[in-house]
């Protein structure tokens, strides 16, 4: 364990097979399974058709980490969501980049550059992500470890240029939402989203709540 700037790190080796498959995501009748692989490009995305034959296609992405100030390949996806009707997905990386990838710009065996548009922060990792609609506007949910609950409008995303310096501003605004202790999030309906939270004495509880009260 060592303490930097004011918060202790428990530095551990895992196993590259736990990073293996990250999080799943179905589009459209395929399921989307970001990972690592032993290859070149540690981080991919696999893309597997419904009925499940044993084929599937994968590429192997690259993005531009701010708080590294680098370009990267090694980190893996660790929560991903679909939006804009699936034509893209949004993904979270450890310390704590998000970045854009257009389904369209990723070819079988090729590598695919992503769209940073956000650094949510340094020794922070993110834990899940859905996307939900709310007065006709689609917005992200983002939990992590260290920030209280994040919301994104999918728009802003949209006019954000690519984030390719270590520097400020850190992308899209996002609001902080009162919702603590989240981790897993799902959307029970249109207009209901599932959430676990933990509370002060390390209880566990699955809240429902209304997409206009958030």
């Amino acid at each position: 364990t060592v303490e930097y700037n004011g918060v202790k790190l428990t530095i551990a080796r895992v196993a590259l097979r736990a990073s293996t498959i990250t999080d799943l995501a179905w589009v459209d009748g395929v399921l989307l399974v970001a990972g690592a692989s032993n290859e070149e490009f540690t981080s991919t995305l696999r893309r597997l058709p419904f009925p499940f034959t044993g084929e599937s296609e994968s590429s192997a992405l690259e993005i531009f980490h701010v708080s590294h100030g680098k370009w990267e390949t090694a980190s893996p996806i660790r929560s991903f969501v679909p939006f804009h009707g699936g034509a893209s997905v949004l993904a979270s990386y450890t310390c704590t980049p998000v970045v854009q990838f257009s389904l369209a710009d990723l070819h079988p065996g090729a590598k695919a550059s992503g769209r940073t548009v956000a650094e949510l922060g340094s020794m922070n990792q993110p834990l899940d992500m859905i996307s939900y609609h709310q007065d006709g506007t689609e917005y992200l949910l983002v939990s992590n470890t260290r920030h209280p609950l994040l919301k994104i409008s999918t728009a802003a995303i949209e006019t954000q240029p690519a984030l390719t310096e270590p520097t400020e501003p850190v992308g899209v605004e996002r609001a902080e939402l009162a919702q603590s202790g989240v981790s897993w999030m799902a959307n029970l309906d249109d207009s209901h989203v599932l959430m676990m939270q933990s509370d002060e004495d390390g209880g566990l509880a699955l809240h429902s709540y209304n997409t206009a009260s958030l």
